[in-house]
């Protein structure tokens, strides 16, 4: 079946150059192969074909039987066999950089397209549409009226995916899936910060002094980094009223 297809035509179906659909099949071929060919058991190569064409197109699953010589449950068999073992495999293949020389590099890369510093990956939301559920039928719903999954994807500058979240339904805002559901903990970079400050109201004179060291190796989530700095501003402010 791959064989019989050209590369266009490949891309055009499913959204894979060949030899990507060839590692797809290498690395499903255990958990969706049959073990005997009894009752004319469909190939891997063909699953995974007819997984990808309905997962790639949104077309209707008797539309991609057709295209790949199968019948309509046929198809909805492969996509319910193909789409587990492909989940299977995500947490192997997305993963956020969290190492010092990945995150330099993703940095330059997004800087080399359009001079802007310091970026670790570009987010955005998208509203995957899906049926009506049967409980909590209205927190699906978009404001366009439809139901849908709002997913979270971040990715490199080779557009590779680096962090995936789907689970918030379709009412949910885009901040506040940011806020909630970011699994993911950057490493600072090691440096020593010292900062002295001295005010003077009258004859009084106060000297604040804070030093600050931070390891490489320490890890720290993006809500931890905005409630120390929080507090840091906090605790400034208030030993300011306090002497003036």
């Amino acid at each position: 079946m791959l064989a019989d297809l050209h590369d266009d035509e490949l891309m055009q179906l499913t959204r894979f150059p060949r030899h990507a659909v060839t590692d797809i099949c290498t690395l499903l071929e255990s958990d969706i192969r049959h073990p005997t060919t009894r009752s004319h058991a469909i190939p891997v190569e063909t699953q995974v074909l007819a997984a990808l064409q309905f997962l790639g197109t949104g077309s209707y699953q008797w539309v991609v039987g057709r295209t790949c010589g199968l019948s309509q449950s046929s198809v909805c068999l492969a996509v319910d066999g193909v789409t587990p073992a492909l989940v299977k495999l995500a947490p192997t293949y997305i993963t956020f950089p969290v190492d010092q020389q990945t995150l330099r590099a993703t940095k330059l890369a997004f800087h080399s397209i359009a001079g802007f510093p310091n970026v670790v990956g570009a987010i955005d939301c998208s509203h995957i549409a899906i049926k009506s559920p049967t409980q909590h039928e209205e927190v699906y719903v978009n404001r366009k009226g439809i139901h849908t999954v709002n997913v979270q994807t971040v990715c490199d500058a080779q557009m590779k995916i680096l962090n995936l979240v789907g689970k918030w339904p379709g009412s949910t805002h885009d901040s506040f899936i940011w806020r909630s559901k970011m699994d993911v903990h950057i490493p600072l970079f090691s440096f020593h910060f010292d900062w002295k400050c001295e005010l003077t109201v009258g004859t009084r004179t106060i000297t604040l002094s804070i030093s600050t060291k931070s390891q490489q190796s320490s890890l720290i989530s993006n809500t931890d980094l905005r409630n120390s700095l929080f507090i840091f501003s906090v605790t400034i402010c208030n030993l300011v009223k306090l002497w003036v």
